[in-house]
């Protein structure tokens, strides 16, 4: 009798349980819409990664180029135009934030799932050199809304970096298992005068905008934003003019109203370079070398007045000087990018992905548009 109580309460705890996983995939997907730009899109380049991991990508013996990088790149170059241009398959997995850390992770995982380029393209700039507050907005959205994986308990470079004590273990874990858990840290960030994960200066002057914004308000606006997002990134192949809801046509309109930079001493931190950033950028050239495989460093234009308010002693600079005293391939336009061709500081809008673009296919291909 006892026994038969007691099995009872097993088979009631679990379905307890499993309800409650139910439950939290469910309200997951429910409420994922509702969250920043940033956060939303993790999730949704997550599942792009995942079905380039999928059997029938990684083995496929279709000359690819494989470009990863940040925001910056995202916002760079049209994949689609890529590919009509080269005729190569093109592997376009940049997402907003990223870090070497994460790059070294993805490339890690692709050539595990059999995938291996004729050529990678690594987009590196200020924000992936330097030690600035996207280093903890990355890691923010890895530990929210990254697929689990187990290197990141055993590997130490990964472990370090990305948990910051026991509670971030146990968090990675846990929020695979209940994915509301996932959103506790963006709704709460929602309702702080400053969301955690989004991608800009605390001296930015868009943040008047955004006290000014009541939470639930904002929610509306980020599900509407979210689902432009969505399907523009389904038309594009990957690529996303930044600052910009509108779908992309690709038309060039010069930026006449340039957004100001921010108010003075932000420079500085664009002065040191992050010592770990540097060791991950190593073992990815290391492991590249390793596999044979053929792989550039892409230095995508800043905003020249961006460019010359952080002067020319910078982390990117001493980044790009270690690259070419170790022999690592670097490629970067030589000809000027004017403001007009800027969505805001690093961003290219329309003009600039053409400018860039025609310069790139050049190089690479020999063509031009």
């Amino acid at each position: 009798m006892r026994k038969l109580e007691k099995n009872k309460i097993i088979i009631w705890m679990g379905a307890f349980l499993l309800s409650l996983i139910l439950a939290s995939n469910f309200l997951f997907e429910l409420l994922l819409p509702f969250q920043e730009k940033n956060a939303f899109l993790y999730e949704l380049l997550r599942k792009q990664f995942e079905k380039q991991l999928s059997y029938d990508n990684a083995k496929s013996r279709e000359p690819s180029w494989l470009f990863l990088g940040d925001s910056q790149l995202m916002s760079g170059m049209d994949p689609q135009v890529l590919q009509r241009s080269t005729g190569k398959r093109i592997v376009f997995l940049p997402r907003p934030s990223e870090q070497p850390e994460g790059i070294l992770i993805r490339i890690k995982e692709l050539l595990s799932a059999g995938l291996k380029p004729e050529k990678i393209f690594l987009n590196a700039n200020y924000f992936n050199t330097a030690d600035v507050d996207i280093v903890p907005a990355h890691r923010s959205l890895v530990l929210n809304y990254d697929s689990f994986r187990w290197s990141i308990y055993w590997n130490s470079q990964e472990r370090n970096f990305y948990f910051r004590n026991v509670g971030d273990a146990l968090f990675f874990a846990l929020a695979r298992i209940f994915p509301l858990m996932k959103l506790n840290s963006a709704i709460s960030s929602e309702i702080r005068t400053i969301p955690k994960t989004e991608q800009f200066l605390e001296t930015d002057p868009r943040l008047a905008e955004i006290l000014s914004i009541n939470p639930v308000e904002r929610w509306k606006s980020n599900r509407k934003k979210n689902e432009q997002l969505r399907a523009e990134l389904e038309r594009s192949g990957g690529f996303l003019e930044w600052n910009n809801s509108k779908t992309y046509t690709g038309n060039c309109v010069p930026n006449t109203s340039p957004q100001a930079l921010p108010g003075s001493g932000w420079e500085s931190n664009y002065k040191r370079m992050r010592s770990s950033s540097l060791v991950a950028w190593k073992l990815i050239f290391k492991i590249l070398q390793k596999e044979n495989i053929s792989f550039e460093v892409l230095l995508i234009p800043s905003r020249p007045d961006f460019v010359a308010a952080v002067g020319g002693d910078n982390a990117l600079s001493e980044f790009e000087g270690i690259l070419k005293a170790g022999g690592i391939p670097v490629i970067k336009p030589d000809e000027p990018f004017e403001i007009s061709v800027f969505g805001d500081y690093t961003h290219l809008n329309a003009c600039g992905v053409q400018k860039l673009t025609r310069w790139f296919l050049k190089r690479e291909n020999g063509s031009v548009l």
